[in-house]
């Protein structure tokens, strides 16, 4: 009646196997089936825990049984049960195990919809490891899971949904570049800085990939990030322009003037910062509207030095 002898016995068969025991497979099946169904949480979680190293030892079980544990286990009354469900569901997989892929996907699914913040960002990054060690899941499943998670209450999640994004694109999954913009574009109105920053980084990731977004969508999505109330993601988008610039990704080129010389009169330091440096990189890359730059004398342009001139100066000079 005791839960730590329960638990230690789990633990002592799970030994028992890992040092080449052979137990009848019958009566491993019935030690974890009952395990996994205790009364006591710290008992069905090292019952989870348990099943995860004895399917890595090599003793095959039925699909059936291996899903049946998880299923069961992630919709456990126990916030920790639930995330040790997902995180032997990653080692099984990642083990080389052949679990079905729409039962994982249904798993990682079910746990984005948990009340805890913790799970559903460990079932985001779920994602991107089951994607990354090769396995096909389907592209609505992936889809689904990312931008549900774009939409979270919770800040953390939002961020690392644009993580995931820009890690399952890297890995190869395939998904249409119009679903990926809109969300993008849709995270620059995030009301938490960080994730509208997320947002900026997940858009020039995508874009260096190689994937052709809209152009219509990037335009929106750089412009009301150079508008942004905080001078930070003001300036952290000029790099991104530039980039955008670099890639003779169409822009409007009046917007593209505007928003250089706001960059170099914004209030914030940071971003007259970031718009000197910038400047300064992409007169060597790119073209800059001619009613941006004009040529000063060396003299003059000591005499009227700023802090930001004075960046500018060395940066071209290091040249």
């Amino acid at each position: 009646e005791d839960s730590d002898v329960r638990e230690s016995a789990i633990t002592g068969l799970t030994e028992f196997i890992k040092v080449g025991v052979q137990l009848p497979k019958s009566k491993i099946n019935l030690a974890l089936s009952n395990a996994l169904s205790d009364k006591s949480g710290f008992v069905r979680r090292s019952a989870i825990e348990k099943l995860a190293v004895v399917i890595k030892t090599g003793i095959i079980f039925p699909h059936g049984y291996v899903i049946l544990a998880f299923l069961k286990a992630i919709v456990d009354r126990c916030g920790e049960i639930r995330l040790s469900a997902m995180r032997a569901v990653v080692e099984v997989v990642k083990e080389g195990v052949q679990l079905p892929e729409e039962e994982v996907s249904m798993v990682i699914r079910k746990l984005l919809s948990d009340q805890s913040e913790s799970i559903r960002e460990s079932a985001v990054n779920a994602l991107v490891e089951v994607i990354k060690i090769g396995m096909q899941l389907p592209a609505s499943d992936i889809l689904m899971v990312i931008f549900r998670a774009m939409s979270d209450e919770s800040e953390v999640v939002r961020q690392s949904a644009v993580i995931a994004l820009v890690k399952v694109l890297k890995a190869g999954a395939q998904i249409p570049s119009n679903n990926i913009s809109t969300s993008l574009v849709k995270l620059l109105s995030d009301e938490e800085r960080d994730v509208r920053d997320a947002g900026l980084k997940g858009m020039i990731e995508v874009i260096k990939s190689g994937i052709q977004l809209p152009s219509t969508d990037i335009s929106e999505g750089i412009f009301r990030a150079l508008s942004d109330q905080s001078g930070y993601i003001r300036g952290s988008a000029i790099p991104v322009l530039i980039e955008i610039l670099k890639r003779r990704i169409e822009l409007n080129p009046s917007k593209v003037s505007e928003a250089i010389k706001n960059g170099l009169s914004d209030q914030s330091e940071f971003a007259r910062g970031s718009a000197v440096c910038q400047l300064a990189e992409i007169s060597r890359t790119a073209v800059i509207p001619s009613d941006i730059i004009h040529a000063v004398s060396y003299t003059h342009l000591r005499a009227h030095e700023t802090p930001e001139h004075l960046v500018c100066r060395l940066l071209l000079e290091k040249k």
